[in-house]
């Protein structure tokens, strides 16, 4: 499920659950992706499993959702669909 892609046509939900604009977010993502690149993609020899949340947008919301409304990891990972230990190294890898 891709939940950045639900939430990026609605800008106003979106400053409404992360605390900002969808340019602000691309914003951080075009400086955080060579950074992602050179530490998770260049290490990765073999295909493996993919992270379980998907893409660096989808990490980087679940990110922003968990700092602003301080909920359950549990929740979060019901609205992304996947277990809250998943949800937790997710949040450990982007800090």
């Amino acid at each position: 499920m891709n939940l950045y892609n639900k939430l990026v046509n609605r800008p106003y939900i979106f400053l409404r659950i992360t605390g900002m604009s969808p340019g602000k977010f691309n914003d951080i993502i075009k400086k955080l992706l060579p950074i992602w690149n050179k530490k998770h993609l260049k290490n990765k020899k073999l295909d493996g499993r993919p992270y379980g949340i998907g893409s660096l947008e989808n990490q980087l919301l679940c990110l922003l959702i968990y700092y602003r409304t301080y909920t359950t990891q549990l929740f979060i990972g019901f609205w992304f669909r996947v277990d809250d230990a998943t949800v937790c190294r997710t949040i450990k890898r982007l800090e």
